[in-house]
């Protein structure tokens, strides 16, 4: 009986059930769960539905495999299991004569429930430990790093644009900060300026702080209001390309 390390999640930012170990692997992107069956000697299957399925086999690494989820339905059914998504994969590792399946420490217990009552072995891999579950991804390869220091371009170049655009500017009365052209400075414009710019170049920010004053030393509230002189103001910005998804934090 083999082991098999497997993955079940979405593979798109901002879903409840992000897997990045998932992205990592099979780089395949995908707002809807999936599931990743790594094998011993490597070989990584996907198990997708119909509708991605297409779309998976362009788009993942040349090393993944991917197949039909309903592939396995018929099969799972003459077995006395119902199709449901769990049947199927539980259909798929008796087929490939699955003894022991490693999941991460995020895995939905519902899964890792099923698996234990159709036999299997299920050890979790808790990467609180301090071992993540792929330890290639402690060092990133010389590609990662230029994509990564891509983005990181992108946000010194917009960070320095918003401080040469406060150092230009005029103190009001009442102490706030004033543009020529755009008249009262506030986090939320400057927030407003920095998302657009960032969109402008391929990369999307989300909750980036601009905090003055007595906001700043509020941890992570994003900020709000009127920007002052002679104020400190803390900038954190972290976003992440559009088009790889690599991602940059620059605080200053």
């Amino acid at each position: 009986m083999s082991e098999v390390r497997l993955l079940y999640g979405s593979t798109e930012p901002g879903q409840e059930a992000l897997s990045t170990d998932l992205l990592w692997r099979t780089g395949f992107r995908a707002p809807d769960a999936f599931l990743a069956v790594e094998f011993e000697d490597g070989t990584t299957v996907l198990l997708v539905s119909d509708l991605e399925f297409e779309r998976a086999k362009k788009e993942c690494h040349r090393s993944c495999r991917v197949e039909r989820l309903s592939s396995f339905s018929e099969k799972a059914k003459q077995q006395g299991l119902k199709a449901s998504g769990i049947a199927v994969v539980v259909q798929f590792l008796r087929d490939h004569s699955v003894g022991k399946v490693v999941v991460p420490s995020n895995t939905p217990s519902i899964l890792y429930r099923d698996l234990l009552r159709a036999g299997f072995e299920v050890e979790i891999h808790d990467s609180r430990q301090g071992k993540p579950f792929y330890s290639q991804r402690e060092i990133k390869t010389p590609e990662e790093v230029e994509l990564i220091s891509g983005v990181q371009y992108v946000v010194e170049e917009v960070v320095w644009e918003v401080v040469e655009l406060l150092r230009r500017s005029t103190i009001s009365a009442n102490g706030t900060l004033r543009d020529r052209r755009r008249g009262q400075i506030t986090a939320e414009s400057i927030r407003t300026f920095m998302d657009t710019r960032f969109v402008q170049q391929e990369c999307l920010a989300t909750s980036t702080i601009i905090a003055c004053g007595d906001q700043a030393v509020d941890p992570h509230s994003i900020g709000f209001g009127p920007l002052r002189a002679n104020l400190p103001i803390v900038m954190d910005v972290y976003p992440r390309s559009k088009v790889h998804w690599y991602w940059s934090d620059m605080s200053r």
